[in-house]
């Protein structure tokens, strides 16, 4: 049981199952983020979460989110070898993708934060 805000009682502490690995995550109210699970390639191990608590309403946010995480994938996979080994270069091409199709849907340019997980 975590903490409850707002009138939908969301938890503030979720538990991520990103591909076998548990992640401690705290979303931050107005803040999308999104968490990756990658190898030492830079290879997706579990596909991609993208979190938007009190930025999109409850209506349609699945489609929302959905669509986020779809972009973060493509990004991800159009990303050279080389790219995807480095974290930063890595994390810039979820943010972007995440960030693009979140604007895109809610018509504003929400500050995106990418977790990641790099497991060798």
């Amino acid at each position: 049981v975590g903490l409850r805000v707002g009138p939908q009682y969301r938890p503030v502490v979720q538990f991520l199952d990103l591909g076998g690995v548990n992640v401690a995550h705290v979303p931050r109210i107005g803040e999308p983020d999104a968490a990756l699970v990658v190898d030492g390639q830079g290879i997706p191990l579990a596909p991609p979460r993208v979190s938007a608590v009190g930025v999109v309403e409850d209506e349609g946010e699945d489609e929302v989110l959905e669509e986020a995480v779809s972009a973060v994938e493509a990004a991800i996979a159009h990303l050279p070898k080389a790219a995807r080994r480095d974290d930063a270069r890595l994390r810039e091409a979820a943010r972007t993708a995440a960030r693009r199709s979140l604007s895109k849907a809610l018509g504003k340019k929400p500050v995106t934060v990418v977790q990641l997980v790099r497991l060798p």
